[in-house]
């Protein structure tokens, strides 16, 4: 697995062969309202779930594949062989990264209440 941290993208081995995830404005977007939750509430996660990996997949394979569906993402991971914890790391550090000055950003519990609204 490899990243290329200025643009939020990140390669990764999974449905038999190597793709890149990438996360821009559009992606994350989606994902927003896969999860139903901010990017900021969704990247102070205590533990990230299969459907948020699953889902995070979809999101950002979809610029390679258009007629990819979460339902194919999620056969992938079951067939996936490496190390489940290190792909939820590669693939959410590529999503921090897509997000210049994210790590400067707080969200107050006010925020996160209101989101969506």
């Amino acid at each position: 697995m490899s990243s290329n941290s200025s643009r939020g993208e990140t390669t990764v081995t999974i449905g038999g062969r190597e793709r890149v995830v990438r996360f821009r404005t559009n992606q994350i977007a989606q994902l927003e309202d896969l999860t139903g939750k901010g990017i900021m509430r969704l990247m102070s996660e205590d533990a990230i779930g299969i459907k948020l990996l699953r889902d995070a997949l979809f999101v950002g394979l979809l610029h390679d594949e258009r007629k990819l569906t979460p339902t194919k993402v999620g056969n992938w991971l079951d067939d996936y062989e490496g190390e489940l914890a290190d792909l939820i790391s590669t693939v959410f550090e590529a999503l921090a990264e897509s997000m210049p000055g994210a790590a400067n950003l707080t969200v107050d519990d006010e925020d996160e209440e209101n989101e969506g609204k």
